[in-house]
């Protein structure tokens, strides 16, 4: 399933618009990264979110996978 990184974000209650301001990241990389499966979002993507959020990357990483098995 796909769509785990707005889920994460809704938990986090930052848009993919706010994450591509604080980080650069391009927001159409962001959009295409949520439609990925886990195993595919690149280390990049990750620290970007880890960046937005605050949380560690690790942290970033074990909720994602949470997120895929629901």
């Amino acid at each position: 399933m796909a769509g785990e990184i707005d889920k994460y974000l809704q938990n986090h209650q930052i848009s993919r618009y706010q994450v591509s301001k604080i980080t650069g990241i391009n927001q159409n990389t962001l959009f295409y990264a949520n439609s990925k499966p886990v195993g595919n979002i690149s280390l990049k993507i990750v620290l970007a979110l880890s960046a937005a959020t605050g949380d560690s990357p690790g942290f970033v990483v074990d909720k994602l996978i949470e997120f895929q098995k629901e």
